[in-house]
């Protein structure tokens, strides 16, 4: 017997794509580390993992990224 998936939220997986991005940049630009993304996780996002939060929190997250200088780019096909 197999389970039904529940439809999975755009707006989620947008998100989700968009705060590894976030990141990665923010790696680069101001050396953010693994210990640190994950702090911004557990504080902002009140959550461990990516996966575990909430879109609300997700939210918050990338806007924290943002106010420490992530800047959201269109996609190359976009531009």
């Amino acid at each position: 017997m197999t389970t039904a998936k529940a439809p999975s939220n755009p707006r989620r997986a947008t998100l989700i794509k968009l705060i590894q991005v976030a990141r990665r940049d923010l790696g680069r630009l101001t050396g953010l580390d693994d210990l640190a993304y994950r702090d911004i996780l557990r504080i902002v996002g009140k959550s461990e993992s990516l996966a575990a939060m909430t879109v609300p929190n997700m939210e918050l997250v990338l806007a924290h990224m943002k106010g420490k200088g992530f800047k959201v780019r269109p996609k190359a096909g976009d531009r």
